[in-house]
């Protein structure tokens, strides 16, 4: 066996590495290095004191999530200073927005459904040629970038062909068009569109352009009518979209101003009188209190 270290009674190597414990006397320790777990001999075994493998009970701990990352817990505003709003599916639309997403108005017929994978999923559906999912500026979920919001969604539709979605943030109403927001606007959305030749895409503007119709930074070519999940997230440097596990996109250029109001949007627009879906099964939101 060969370590890397001995000193003060502790050994350190690898896991694999790790010696028979009757070599050592007792409360001998061993740290394994490629793993972070530390181990203390009891005179008959090795035991795990500590590392990501330790199963632990917490006491009187203060967590600030700021500087921490957190998931599946509710987070108090006066330590995180965040604003932070769910989708869960429920049996309506109103009921299915929660914390900071309730109030957002929906536009479409809503139902609850069940897929064998993904488990229960919201569903807006039309069968106009019109925006449907949840938009709004009159009663708006509101941030700003330099409130670094995030947004995360997992979605999809029924149709990959006659259909635009966009899922992120914009200071207009999106328009009836494949290019989902009129010139002059300020957004940032992902999604996919027939007017462009692949499905996913970037589309920024920063107001001084033409509502997207320059060529859209290009992120993957795939199927709508998969699951996808979609993550935006505004610093007041860039803008990162990601794709689902492991692409990721980084935007610097035209970008929404900082302090821009943004409202948050998740829509598609139908092209034609033929019934269409969007399938949301998760969403996440976040942007800073101020």
């Amino acid at each position: 066996m060969s370590f890397q270290e001995f000193a003060g009674c502790i050994l350190r190597g690898s896991e694999a590495a790790k010696p028979a414990h009757a070599t050592f006397f007792t409360d001998f320790k061993y740290e394994a290095l490629d793993t972070g777990n530390v181990y203390y001999d009891n005179g008959t075994a090795w035991v795990l004191l500590s590392g990501p493998e330790k199963a632990e009970t917490l006491k009187n701990k203060i967590v600030n999530f700021d500087d921490n990352t957190v998931s599946g817990v509710l987070r108090d505003p006066f330590s995180t200073n965040k604003r932070i709003g769910y989708l869960i599916p429920s049996l309506s639309a109103s009921a299915s927005l929660q914390l900071a997403l309730r109030g957002m108005p929906s536009v479409g017929t809503y139902s609850l459904e069940y897929d064998a994978t993904e488990g229960y999923f919201s569903r807006l559906n039309t069968t106009l040629a019109e925006r449907f999912g949840w938009f709004n500026t009159t009663t708006p979920i509101v941030t700003r970038r330099e409130h670094s919001p995030r947004l995360k969604i997992r979605s999809k539709l029924n149709v990959n062909s006659n259909i635009s979605f966009w899922m992120g943030f914009s200071n207009t109403l999106p328009q009836l068009s494949s290019v989902p927001f009129p010139n002059g606007a300020q957004f940032v959305v992902v999604g996919m569109s027939a007017s462009y030749t692949t499905n996913f895409h970037i589309i920024t503007n920063d107001g001084t352009n033409d509502g997207g119709l320059a060529t859209p930074a290009t992120f993957l070519k795939g199927a709508a009518t998969s699951w996808n999940t979609y993550e935006i997230i505004m610093t007041d440097t860039n803008i990162t979209v990601k794709l689902g596990p492991s692409l990721s996109y980084t935007v610097n250029t035209r970008l929404p101003a900082l302090s821009e109001n943004l409202y948050l949007m998740m829509f598609c627009y139908n092209t034609e009188a033929v019934t269409k879906n969007l399938d949301i099964v998760k969403t996440y939101f976040e942007s800073d209190i101020s």
